[in-house]
């Protein structure tokens, strides 16, 4: 790890392993990239992560039709136990139902589970096994949202300088130009789009 992604690690109890506290995010992977030289960037950016500390990736079924969590299994064959992963299923999706039923049995032995988002008011209740969570020994939690310490201390790493996400930013525009700058973040080829007054 370089001194510059070095901070305090955090541990999500009851799992002893420390986390850094940044995440690698794939939402903002794009569509319909995962192939060729596309691809190969996106895996070089995840070993980047990697070897800079960043153990926490999320994904869902719903970024880029499912090609994050295909281009990040096959990231993680033979690096498994070095991250701890997260995906989601949108509440909109045919499917949000299963994904969160099969939660319960996907889990490890000791495993978490965060139900991050509900269910539409119509169906808010799905099937679950107890004797799973019971003999497994996971552990069931929902969030609605960040709280507002955890968004702080974000900003602290950030402004403090303990890591540098200037490389993240595809572009940079003038509130002048902020036609061009959605123009370009719709493309779906850049990262991160800042626009500035």
């Amino acid at each position: 790890m370089t001194d510059r992604l070095a901070m305090p690690l955090v541990s999500i109890p009851p799992i002893e392993k420390k986390l850094n506290p940044l995440a690698l995010g794939s939402s903002v992977f794009g569509t319909n990239q995962w192939a060729g030289e596309r691809a190969a960037e996106l895996l070089t950016a995840m070993e980047a992560a990697l070897q800079n500390g960043v153990t926490h990736f999320d994904t869902a079924s719903s970024y880029g039709d499912g090609g994050p969590e295909r281009l990040i299994g096959q990231f993680l064959t033979g690096k498994r136990e070095q991250v701890f992963l997260a995906s989601k299923a949108h509440v909109d999706e045919p499917d949000a139902h299963a994904a969160l039923e099969s939660a319960l049995q996907l889990a490890a032995i000791a495993g978490r589970i965060n139900y991050f988002g509900g269910l539409p008011k119509d169906r808010p209740t799905i099937q679950s096994d107890s004797n799973l969570i019971h003999y497994k020994e996971l552990h069931v939690t929902g969030t609605t949202a960040c709280s507002t310490g955890d968004c702080w201390q974000a900003a602290h790493i950030v402004n403090g300088g303990r890591v540098n996400l200037a490389h993240i930013v595809s572009g940079r525009f003038s509130l002048r130009r902020v036609k061009e700058a959605f123009a370009v973040a719709e493309n779906r080829e850049s990262l991160k789009i800042v626009i500035e007054p």
